[in-house]
């Protein structure tokens, strides 16, 4: 798989945060993007399979959960 490092970070990221995940919003503030450029880095994550997406409210506006496919069938 060929990520750009803007993209591995983000999934290093992610998988750091364990079975609870990240909200796509807190992503893009930990490593000091703009949520609106993130999306493009995400979108090959996604491709690969190598996160989940899942929509969530957060703070009376609309995100994303975002969790490592590691974590899927685990406790």
């Amino acid at each position: 798989i060929n990520l750009t490092p803007m993209a591995y970070q983000a999934l290093i990221t992610i998988a750091g945060r364990g079975q609870a995940g990240v909200t796509q919003a807190d992503l893009a503030r930990l490593m000091n993007q703009d949520s609106r450029n993130l999306h493009h880095h995400l979108a090959a994550l996604l491709h690969h399979r190598l996160i989940r997406r899942t929509p969530v409210a957060n703070r009376k506006s609309f995100t994303h959960l975002l969790v490592w496919s590691g974590f899927d069938g685990h406790e």
